[in-house]
């Protein structure tokens, strides 16, 4: 079964708002991206300190525990609470993810400490995947202070896995990362939705 941790992001100051409560659509970006998900991963955890404010999606959540230590952070305190062999993680903020891809990518990942996806902008090891063998090598990251995903990586088997990997295409692979981090990123969000919605790679037509 394929898990996946949703972080629920932290203090959304770019924004000026919570941003799981933002709508695209008409709908909140949040249900959008749980519905694109779950058929993929049929196990989602929620990553968040304020767990009462999305009982209503009905989602198991945990909360960090030690507040204010990043994404190593909450990574490392799903694991503690739910072991699992491999953990896919998405943050809350991308209204175009492509659920296959991600499932893709997460398969592709199988024999390694860490499946981090790469595109021409660089590693993103927040759309990436976490054996459970690399617990130990955030739980020490994170007592050291270092509260980075990336900096947590050294001495782990790392597979890299390119955006080319997994069908996308320029337009495709930046639709797929976008992220909604201020008033000016959701207006783009809107227009983008309007132009064609999400990123879809449907390889071998499915």
């Amino acid at each position: 079964m394929r898990t996946l941790i949703l972080l629920m992001g932290g203090k959304s100051s770019r924004m000026g708002a919570d941003k799981t409560r933002l709508e695209l659509n008409g709908r909140p970006i949040i249900d959008g991206i749980i519905d694109e998900l779950s058929p993929h991963f049929p196990e989602i955890i929620l990553s968040t300190n304020e767990p009462e404010r999305y009982s209503r999606l009905g989602l198991p959540s945990v909360v960090d525990e030690i507040p204010g230590r990043g994404p190593a952070g909450g990574l490392l305190s799903v694991m503690n609470a739910f072991p699992r062999d491999r953990y896919q993680v998405a943050p809350c903020d991308t209204p175009f993810i492509d659920g296959f891809c991600l499932a893709r990518a997460f398969d592709m990942s199988e024999g390694s400490d860490a499946g981090i996806l790469s595109s021409p902008d660089g590693f993103q090891p927040l759309l990436s995947s976490y054996s459970f063998a690399a617990r130990d090598a955030f739980e020490r990251c994170v007592n050291r202070g270092v509260f980075k995903i990336m900096a947590c990586l050294d001495g782990l088997n790392v597979r890299k896995i390119t955006v080319a990997e997994l069908g996308l295409d320029d337009d495709s692979w930046r639709r797929f990362f976008f992220n909604v981090n201020s008033p000016e990123d959701l207006e783009l969000a809107k227009a983008m939705a309007s132009s064609g919605g999400p990123a879809s790679a449907r390889i071998d037509g499915k």
